[in-house]
């Protein structure tokens, strides 16, 4: 992991588990979304929306709001919905359940670090 990857703070961390209704592997899969906007995208508004939200310098809601990022972001949707209606059936069913197992690989990643976490609290400090 790089020195300068971008970590969410703890109020960007708890918005991003909100908007994904409390779904540790769907908040997951948006921290790691932000991150890839945050470091590599091109456009610099996304970059910028992204790392914005991430240093919890604005939360998401607030960032739609504004038309610069909803247009990108927009843009983007655009290019999706394009590519994913000319899927075949079957190429969307194939998408549908990669993205199932994706989600729970998330899931349980999650759930895992969690329970490292609450392990290495519940550790007696040593002297």
């Amino acid at each position: 992991m790089s020195a300068d990857r971008a970590e969410p703070t703890s109020a960007a961390a708890q918005e991003i588990l909100d908007i994904a209704r409390g779904d540790p592997g769907r908040a997951r899969l948006l921290t790691e979304s932000l991150r890839h906007l945050a470091e590599q995208d091109a456009r610099p508004e996304l970059r910028e929306l992204a790392q914005q939200v991430l240093a919890g310098r604005s939360t998401l809601r607030q960032t739609m709001m504004s038309g610069v990022y909803r247009e990108a972001l927009g843009q983007r949707m655009d290019v999706f919905l394009q590519w994913y209606r000319g899927l075949t059936p079957q190429e969307r069913a194939r998408q549908e359940a990669a993205g199932r197992e994706q989600l729970e690989r998330l899931r349980a990643a999650e759930e895992d670090n969690e329970r490292g976490h609450d392990r290495g609290r519940s550790r007696p400090e040593r002297i």
